[in-house]
């Protein structure tokens, strides 16, 4: 609640000192002088900007004729800023708050799970694929076993590199809170749901799960077999492969959680 308070107070600051902006235009012409003001009426009060000139014509002598001229502007761009702003925040809001109460359902129908050993991964894929599950996420058992597959095999083979962007903000982090993420999510033996993943690492939906199974299965075998050096997490930076098991592992139970055998 205080930060929807906060995003309203600050829309309407920056919408009032839109509006409260006032200024004057003066042009010469050959023999005239026109005076344009405008003045603005807009500060947290009526939804209107007051448009007025004044022409002034110079004539030989102390003789001049004054031509004024008026008019009321209803709906300034400074309002419409402010109710639009409002009107896309509340939406965002609404939509928020759907996707929180459906994360939540998710994680109430969601299984409990902690491995200790990534052949305990390999035997819950092959259980799922034999006595078959109900989802409480999004993903299938083959989509779920091609994510992994693809993770495991990142800190043998090297990650992918994502667009600039992307880059730049992951190595913010990394050189930030990199390491008290990494903390945070090996203490509490969890990963936040909802987080984005790499595009590339999203199978289809579809694909034939005694594939993807056999494919988790053997990229375990190699990632247990490996003695090499392992690649810079681009979230978490240097691991060992202790490290590098236990984030694993803890991949894997958070992505295998949303799938609850049958029976």
């Amino acid at each position: 609640m205080r930060r929807v308070v906060g995003v309203i107070l600050v829309v309407l600051a920056v919408a009032g000192l839109l509006s409260f902006l006032s200024f004057s235009v003066v042009t010469h012409v050959t023999g005239t002088q026109t005076e344009q003001r405008r003045t603005s009426w807009l500060w947290f009060g009526l939804p209107w900007r007051w448009y007025d000139s004044r022409t002034v014509t110079v004539t030989e002598g102390d003789k001049s004729e004054v031509e004024e001229t008026g008019g009321l502007i209803l709906l300034s761009p400074a309002w419409l800023i402010l109710v639009g702003s409002i009107g896309l925040f509340f939406a965002a809001y609404r939509i928020d708050k759907s996707i929180r109460r459906e994360r939540d359902r998710m994680a109430n129908a969601r299984r409990k799970l902690a491995f200790t050993d990534l052949n305990e991964v390999v035997k819950d894929t092959e259980h799922l694929l034999a006595v078959g599950y109900d989802k409480a996420g999004n993903w299938e058992l083959a989509q779920v076993c091609r994510h992994l597959a693809d993770w495991m095999r990142f800190p043998i083979e090297g990650f992918p590199r994502p667009p600039l962007p992307i880059r730049l903000i992951l190595w913010g982090v990394r050189n930030t809170l990199g390491k008290s993420l990494f903390r945070k999510y090996v203490d509490g033996n969890a990963m936040p749901a909802g987080k984005p993943t790499m595009p590339q690492t999203v199978a289809l939906p579809g694909g034939d799960p005694i594939a993807a199974v056999a494919d988790l299965g053997a990229a375990v075998e190699r990632f247990r077999a490996y003695t090499g050096e392992i690649h810079d997490s681009p979230l978490f930076g240097a691991m060992t492969k202790d490290d590098a098991t236990r984030l694993q592992l803890i991949h894997c139970a958070h992505h295998l959680s949303f799938l609850v055998p049958k029976g």
